[in-house]
């Protein structure tokens, strides 16, 4: 997958992990018909889906570089098998 594989170029692999959790944000039934993933940004305190929740902003950063390299790296796969 694209987020894989820019999220490896971009940092060292001690400071990345892949999970297969079974998390249901929505796009389970639509995994099923598309290449799917997540990139998931620490909080501050630890805290997830809660009105104060809060991250730093180069976490965030980081998070939209590997979304956008990703996408343009399927847009390169793509348009190589004639897509």
């Amino acid at each position: 997958m694209c987020i894989s594989y820019v999220t490896s170029c971009q940092f060292n692999e001690e400071n990345t992990r892949e999970s297969s959790f079974d998390v249901g944000h929505g796009f389970c039934s639509t995994s099923k018909h598309n290449d799917t993933g997540m990139i998931f940004i620490p909080s501050l305190i630890g805290l997830s889906h809660k009105y104060n929740e809060c991250s730093f902003p180069e976490k965030i950063k980081n998070a939209f570089k590997i979304l956008l390299k990703s996408v343009a790296k399927q847009d390169d796969l793509r348009r190589k098998k004639g897509f």
